[in-house]
């Protein structure tokens, strides 16, 4: 779903899924959605489509990008709201050889003044990774990293099983 304003402005994406803390994120973007009659005075507003590990879609809405450089290269992650701040989920060259095959979760405190800090060391497995019973969202396309991320929390078991 796209809405755009009749002005120029920030492209907004916004997005969701269940993640295991929070399992209402995409009813309440659904309720926004459909329930809340608001108008965009500038911009457009983009909803993006979060598929899991069972093959489930949900159309949600993105709440940042998230721009930073890597050896002289530029590079973008898609951030969701989760709470007051940013959730990350992102795979790299390390997932499924130290890290869970599938991924992994990262909390980015709210930007301040249009920065936000980018920690990898503060990257987590999903629950995904822990259990059978779990279901994880995947990570969006724009969101497959194709360097390797060293920090952050590695596998505590070998990832092929």
């Amino acid at each position: 779903h796209v809405r755009r304003a009749t002005q120029d402005g920030p492209v907004v994406f916004v997005t969701a899924a269940v993640h295991g803390d929070e399992i209402n994120g995409t009813g309440a973007i659904r309720q926004l959605i459909t329930n809340c009659n608001f108008q965009l005075k500038c911009g457009t507003l983009v909803l993006v489509p979060v598929v899991n590990l069972l093959g489930d879609v949900n159309e949600v809405p993105v709440a940042a990008w998230l721009s930073f450089e890597i050896e002289g290269r530029c590079h973008r992650l898609v951030a969701t709201a989760a709470g007051d701040g940013l959730f990350v989920n992102f795979r790299d060259a390390t997932s499924g050889v130290t890290t869970y095959g599938a991924g992994r979760f990262l909390r980015v405190d709210a930007p301040r003044d249009g920065t936000a800090l980018i920690d990898f060391h503060r990257a987590y497995q999903p629950p995904c990774a822990h259990t059978p019973h779990a279901t994880c969202p995947l990570p969006p396309l724009a969101n497959r990293l194709p360097f390797a991320v060293t920090a952050g929390e590695r596998a505590a078991v070998d990832p092929a099983g």
